[in-house]
């Protein structure tokens, strides 16, 4: 078979290409299935061509074949990056750690280019732990609720979908299936059909299409299957039903640190907590880990505790920090080492009482020896310690300081 045995309607890098499916979604990079009637290997970056439609895209080689010396291969869109991993890194700053910062540092090492990048939030506070994972991850961690996608050029974009309302001439509604909200279309310019575009040519009411399949050749040069559902602000089918798949799993249990209202402490030093999040119950008698062996912690009534669920179980709830205010102003919690079986201590240079021993007299009186033990009236005596073990150092006592702007009072 040679080149001019294929219509050129669709190509790869100048290939001929006799059936190509691309499917666009909501979020994430495009990806497209080809299939080539010879026997080649793309290269690295490589360009799909639908009619007028250009798709700049990297092959997956783990997704790509041959069978009787014809080649069929996935191409995801940009440099097929974001799935890959990054390695670790901390991020600090005072003023906020941009997610424009985070998100390029991702993109760098993937080698994946930014275009428009909008967040739902310009910086995401003073400190971020990317963690050693793929890119995608953490270009989701910062971007917030903002949509982010590949465009036909290969360029990662953040923020909404550009709107667009093609021209009734130009395209054909041949199918539609009201309950599922998905359509079948043809165009002659199948670049116009993109998602965030509006169509309502050919039905009842106008929908946006929010994830679209396209199929070029075969029997049909060419076929766009739609789908209308969905809002601005939903993911797409696909991941909207992944989400949902994982929401069920990570639902059986209770990952992560909450913060409560402290409302008591009881004898046994067991708190009644207030839940902050309204999704959360209210919780009694949680019992407290300040983190010290031998340690007790107290905390006044309106300061935050902050609780977690030992290993995602709900009944497991412990309390695991405090907060160093309440809602009178600053409420530093009392920490009292060793317990109520445990003994105080002394620092060096530290004022103390003293209980003198009985004293051993020994001497002679009026040229006779004597000798016994002597009672003190008063067995007690001020004195400081000059002296200790390098074994245990003993914190100062802190003074809390006064609230700062900003702080409640």
């Amino acid at each position: 078979m040679t080149t001019e045995d294929v219509d050129l309607y669709v190509s790869v890098n100048g290939l001929p290409c006799s059936w190509a499916r691309v499917t666009v979604g909501y979020v994430g990079p495009w990806q497209a299935e080809v299939h080539l009637p010879v026997n080649t290997t793309l290269p690295e970056r490589c360009v799909i061509r639908i009619g007028d439609l250009s798709l700049t895209g990297s092959p997956v080689p783990e997704l790509d074949g041959t069978y009787a010396l014809q080649r069929t291969t996935r191409i995801i869109g940009g440099a097929g990056g974001w799935g890959r991993d990054v390695p670790a890194l901390g991020y600090h700053n005072d003023a906020g750690v941009k997610a424009l910062l985070v998100a390029q540092d991702a993109a760098r090492v993937v080698g994946e280019t930014l275009g428009i990048f909008t967040p739902t939030r310009e910086r995401i506070g003073p400190d971020y732990a990317r963690q050693a994972g793929p890119a995608s991850r953490a270009l989701v961690d910062v971007v917030g609720g903002a949509a982010w996608w590949v465009d036909y050029a290969g360029v990662t974009q953040v923020g909404p979908r550009p709107a667009s309302a093609p021209d009734a001439a130009t395209y054909t509604v041949l199918a539609y299936d009201p309950a599922e909200r998905t359509a079948t279309v043809t165009a002659d310019d199948p670049s116009l059909i993109t998602v965030g575009a509006t169509l309502a040519e050919g039905l009842d009411e106008p929908g946006t299409v929010r994830e679209l399949e396209i199929v070029a050749g075969g029997e049909d040069k060419l076929r766009i299957h739609v789908w209308l559902g969905g809002t601005g602000q939903a993911s797409g089918r696909l991941a909207g039903l992944i989400t949902a798949i994982t929401e069920t799993i990570t639902s059986q249990r209770l990952f992560g640190v909450y913060r409560y209202r402290v409302v008591s402490q009881g004898v046994d030093d067991r708190l009644d907590l207030q839940a902050l999040d309204p999704d959360l119950p209210d919780l009694r008698a949680i019992s407290p880990w300040p983190g010290i062996p031998g340690a007790r912690a107290s905390i006044a009534p309106g300061g935050e505790a902050l609780v977690m669920f030992a290993g995602g179980d709900r009944a497991a709830p412990l309390v695991m920090g405090y907060a160093h205010y309440g809602a009178d102003g600053y409420a530093p919690v009392s920490l009292t080492l060793g317990g109520d079986s445990g003994s105080p201590a002394a620092r060096k240079g530290d004022t103390v009482k003293v209980t003198l021993p009985p004293g051993t007299l020994t001497g002679t009186f009026q040229g006779n020896p004597i000798s016994g033990v002597i009672t003190w009236n008063n067995a007690t005596a001020d004195g400081t310690v000059t002296s200790g073990s390098n074994v245990v150092f003993i914190a100062p006592t802190i003074t809390a300081p006064a609230p700062l702007d900003g702080d409640p009072a």
